[in-house]
Parts: structure tokens; C-alpha cells; sequence
């Protein structure tokens, strides 16, 4: 299962590569058909729900795939529970998030102290997502993260920010926002070779299983 699908920018890529059936769940109608349109394979279906109710039959899956969704969820409690009903024994859930750990290493933060602030508050760290999941039965078996490549310069990276398109930045005042800018132009003018702009992802794996060895 590929939870909170969106437009489907990994399901089918997931069922490609490990060779299985996946089901995208997605409670947006718009991004559903543009999964559908976009996103089309033949081991792919997409339907809608959500994290606190996946129309999906008890022990029917070995696997959730959760991208960078579970700040949507307005439950992490029922979330966890449907998560664990839908599990086969032994099966696992892959969360890619945003996490406190990580969060040092977004780059647009440093022209933007308020939004970082803002994100801290909300952002859970390992430990406490992992007692959500625990709580549910699950085992945490490996945390980490992943280093990705968001642009290929800090320049490209202030013409994308500069749109405003992150929910963090829609929340600053105007004034706030338009000084942050600034100075993110000016550090993008005073670079003198294009560095590429990355970031950490954090990763964390839980399992529905009594025996799991914890190798995080």
C-alpha cells in the first residue's frame, strides 16, 4: 500500500520495483485522477481513504509505504491502529518524513527562523513517533535518514522558494516573508559556483511482529 498516494509519484514505481500488486490510497478525488492519468500500471489501483480508515480488509497487505504524509493525519493514534489492522504478521510500514533530527539541515530554514520555529513545533522526533507506532503493537526495527538533492544550486533553490509553495512559508507575514527572500538572493548572488542544495529525509521502520530484532 502506497498511503496517502497523492498523484501517485511512487506507486507505481513501487510496484515496478519490488514486482507487487499496490494499492494507492488517497482521500483527494483531484489528485486520485491525476494518479490515474499520470501514474497508470497495470499491478496498480488506486482508491480513496484515509490513514484513520483504509477500506482495506484485515491482514490483506505486506507492506504501507507512508511519503512524507503523516503531518496530514488528523489521528496518529487511529492512524497506527488501522496501519497495524491492515498488516499481515510480520509486515511493515516505511515512513518518510520530516523529522527534529533532520530539520537543522533544511537549507531555506536559515533565511527563515520563524518557519524553522514553526516546523520544530510540529515535526515529531524518533522517539516520539516511535511510541505512537509502539503503542499500536508495532516494533521499531531501523531509523535513519536519507541525504537527497532538492536543487542543483542555491540559486535555482531561491527562484523555487521565492514561488512561496511550501505550507511553512504560507504562514509568515508578508513583511517576514519578502526580508527572508532577500537575503536568500543575495547568498544565491554571492555564490560563486553552483553548489548543489540538499536535505535529509528521515526514515523509519517499524513491524507488525512479536519477534523483531531493533537494529535502530
Amino acid at each position: 500500500m502506497d498511503l496517502g498516494c497523492g498523484t501517485g509519484r511512487f506507486t507505481a514505481v513501487l510496484a515496478e520495483r519490488f514486482n507487487a500488486a499496490v494499492v494507492g490510497v488517497e482521500p483527494s478525488e483531484k489528485m486520485r485522477r491525476q494518479a490515474v492519468s499520470n501514474a497508470q500500471h497495470q499491478r496498480v489501483t488506486y482508491i480513496a481513504g484515509s490513514a484513520e480508515k483504509i477500506p482495506c480488509q484485515d491482514a490483506s497487505f505486506d507492506a504501507v509505504f507512508c511519503s512524507m504524509v503523516i503531518h496530514h493525519f488528523s489521528s496518529m493514534p487511529d492512524a497506527c491502529r488501522e496501519l497495524f489492522r491492515v498488516l499481515r504478521p510480520g509486515g511493515i510500514v516505511f515512513v518518510r518524513t520530516d523529522l527534529k533530527e533532520c530539520i537543522d539541515r533544511v537549507r531555506f530554514y536559515d533565511f527563515f527562523p520563524t518557519a524553522k520555529a514553526a516546523s520544530l513545533e510540529r515535526t515529531p522526533t524518533v522517539a516520539g513517533l516511535s511510541q505512537q507506532f509502539e503503542a499500536a503493537g508495532f516494533a521499531k526495527i531501523h531509523h535513519g535518514s536519507i541525504t537527497q538533492q532538492i536543487d542543483l544550486s542555491l540559486t535555482s533553490h531561491y527562484e523555487r522558494i521565492k514561488l512561496r509553495g511550501l505550507s511553512t512559508l504560507e504562514v509568515l507575514p508578508e513583511e517576514e516573508f519578502l526580508a527572508g527572500i532577500e537575503l536568500m538572493r543575495q547568498a544565491a548572488e554571492a555564490e560563486v559556483e553552483p553548489v548543489p542544495v540538499t536535505e535529509d529525509i528521515g526514515v523509519v521502520v517499524f513491524q507488525k511482529s512479536d519477534k523483531v530484532i531493533n537494529n535502530g
